[in-house]
């Protein structure tokens, strides 16, 4: 997991060929006389206003890459412009509470996607969902789903837990007992919505993970490495080892990603992240998805920022989790902090700190950061982000110094390095 995975050829040449194809449709779309337009890479999906102020539609690009991607000149340019006018042309939502309700429907994504939304534009509504996801609330139309706001859900005159509720008992009434009526024939055992953009959504429906128990033995254990694949394990370190290792596989190539993590079932039937017991075979590759997720998501908030200064000011610099591997095989997320007032940490396991003397670096855990140095949380933004509000005083270093892990990463990164190679 602290390693840097090689992209090959074809890899390379198939990302660069849904960009080029995302931005053909952008152009056109920019060009159209939508009030406003945007392509968010991370979803592989374009935003767009019809009239400004009014809530962003999204239109995934998968299908219609899949479809006309690999068309050129005119034949290409002709489905664009059709996709487009389908866009421009894409009958009004309804506007109503009591017109919206039975089209509302539960997403479960990335808790950055929200930072999508133009600067000064509605706010997404979104409510946490499990760590570093988030679920939102879409009115589904036939041209794509329309993201709900706050904004929108005040002129319907509703409370934001309504929306919810209503929202996941509209799902739970589409959604059979056991997700589907068999699994896929591939191994590991995964069930597939290929289609359905609600899939993954679905298993955190009360008794759905509970339900699907009987295809495995003993308590079960889920992976949602996309939007749309749940992978399926019995909670047992022959079938668990390979399956972390695909679902990281699956959730770094997936077009919406998800987790890498495995899921499972608390005592009251809850859904939380998998931990393994202590001395458990596979709690390296547990350690590993749980940290992989942290490293990706920040990465991803990141990226959204750097298009945001109206939350994060102009000169900002975003600091990066570092997955890495100790001397004692365990694997860590680390943080760095160079000094720099204008540094935005994320949340690791371990923060690394240059202290006042230029070959001097403390690496202490995140609790001990959080309560020797003057962070301050920005407002809004989760995953969180911390500014260092002022310098450690030499008696902060005091404190700092004996604290000071005993067994530190064998790599040991710099500040905005994406991890050891």
């Amino acid at each position: 997991m602290g390693t840097v995975r090689g992209m090959g050829l074809d890899e390379r040449v198939g990302n660069h060929a849904r960009e080029r194809f995302a931005r053909h449709v952008l152009t056109a779309a920019q060009e159209s006389g939508l009030a406003q337009v945007w392509y968010d890479a991370a979803q592989f999906a374009i935003a767009y206003q019809r009239v400004a102020g009014e809530r962003p539609a999204w239109l995934d690009l998968e299908r219609p890459f899949l479809d006309f991607g690999d068309t050129t000149g005119a034949a290409r340019q002709r489905r664009v412009l059709q996709l487009v006018v389908s866009m421009v042309n894409a009958p009004a939502p309804p506007e109503g509470w009591r017109e919206v309700g039975a089209r509302l429907r539960p997403v479960v994504q990335s808790a950055s996607i929200a930072l999508t939304a133009p600067v000064d534009g509605p706010t997404m509504l979104t409510r946490p969902a499990l760590p570093y996801l988030s679920q939102y609330v879409v009115i589904d139309m036939p041209s794509g789903p329309l993201y709900v706001t706050r904004e929108q859900v005040a002129g319907w005159g509703v409370d934001e837990a309504d929306v919810f509720a209503q929202a996941w008992a509209n799902l739970a009434e589409t959604t059979p007992v056991h997700m589907a009526l068999t699994p896929t024939a591939r191994r590991p055992l995964r069930f597939i919505g290929a289609d359905d953009p609600y899939f993954a959504a679905r298993l955190l429906l009360p008794g759905r993970l509970a339900a699907l128990a009987g295809w495995v033995s003993g308590r079960p254990v889920a992976f949602l490495p996309d939007r749309s694949t749940v992978i399926l394990s019995p909670d047992n370190p022959d079938s668990l080892g390979r399956i972390f290792e695909v679902a990281a596989t699956e959730f770094a190539e997936a077009n919406w990603p998800l987790s890498p993590q495995g899921y499972t079932l608390d005592d009251n039937g809850s859904i939380l992240p998998y931990v393994a017991p202590v001395g458990h075979p596979v709690a390296v590759r547990v350690r590993g998805a749980a940290a992989l997720l942290s490293a990706t998501e920040y990465a991803t908030q990141a990226r959204l920022l750097a298009a945001r200064p109206d939350l994060i000011g102009p000169d900002a610099v975003l600091g990066a989790v570092n997955v890495v591997h100790t001397q004692d095989q365990s694997v860590r997320t680390v943080t760095s902090w160079s000094g720099d007032s204008r540094e935005l940490l994320p949340t690791a396991e371990y923060l690394l700190v240059r202290a006042p003397g230029e070959d001097e670096v403390v690496i202490v855990p995140w609790r001990v950061a959080t309560e020797a140095l003057d962070l301050v949380p920005l407002d809004g933004l989760k995953p969180p982000r911390f500014r260092v509000r002022s310098q450690p005083t030499d008696e902060t270093w005091s404190r700092l110094r004996p604290l000071e892990l005993d067994s530190k990463p064998a790599y040991v990164p710099r500040h905005g390095d994406r991890g050891g190679a």
